[in-house]
């Protein structure tokens, strides 16, 4: 029987996506060996702008907004940027290019 490991990138640790995994006979016992970065934990549905990130250290997962690839200013520059990052821009005093620069 196959199991349904559900992988996490590296960086982030964001839901990338999910693969079968298959056992494989050692001792006489079946075996499952997960990829690296994955769980056999499912991650939550998110909305679009949230992605799903998964805790080593609790293994949950939880859902964090997803902003990267957005373009934003920095607050204190008006500088515009391109978010590269998960969570929420105003947490590293970003504004969302739907705001007006200051």
């Amino acid at each position: 029987m196959k199991l349904r490991a559900w992988r996490y990138d590296r960086k982030f640790h964001a839901y990338e996506g999910s693969e079968m995994v298959a056992p494989f006979v050692s001792h006489d016992r079946l075996v499952y060996e997960l990829p690296p970065c994955s769980t056999l934990i499912e991650p939550p549905v998110v909305e679009p702008g949230q992605a799903a990130v998964f805790m080593e250290t609790t293994q949950t997962w939880i859902v964090v907004g997803d902003h990267r690839g957005e373009r934003g200013w920095l607050n204190w520059k008006g500088e515009e940027v391109t978010i590269l990052r998960l969570g929420e821009p105003s947490l590293w005093h970003l504004k969302r290019r739907e705001s007006e620069p200051a």
